[in-house]
């Protein structure tokens, strides 16, 4: 079985796998800010056993964002494949992420794929 505890969801319903580094990132649709701390920040980590990249929200909200595509062409969630983030795009092990507010780009050290991988957010 491919999940490794791979679960989406909220607080402790959600499941990952050797979460790794991640990187806050302002969301301008929270507008002044929710929650009861008015955050503006969704936090985006890689998982690096489970192949993927997730976004947690304000409100605890665990989603994914990147990885795990296409499992059912070969049995497999990770890899080496571009294009949609969550249609088509596979990761083998990140475990590194920055982000550039100025590009609106995300950069993923592939540990497995050994290189860096992008990710637009249009």
């Amino acid at each position: 079985m491919n999940d490794k505890g791979f679960k989406e969801g909220t607080g402790g319903g959600a499941r990952f796998s050797k979460p790794q580094f991640g990187v806050f990132v302002k969301n301008d649709e929270y507008g002044e800010g929710v929650g009861p701390d008015q955050d503006q920040y969704d936090f985006y980590f890689c998982d690096r056993d489970n192949h993927c990249i997730w976004k947690l929200d304000p409100h605890g909200v665990a989603s994914l964002v990147a990885g795990r595509s296409n499992e059912n062409a070969d049995n497999k969630v990770w890899g080496y494949v571009d294009g949609n983030p969550l249609h088509e795009a596979r990761f083998n092990q990140p475990s590194g992420l920055a982000y550039d507010p100025a590009q609106d780009i995300f950069y993923i050290g592939d540990i497995d794929n050994k290189g860096i991988r992008y990710m637009t957010t249009e």
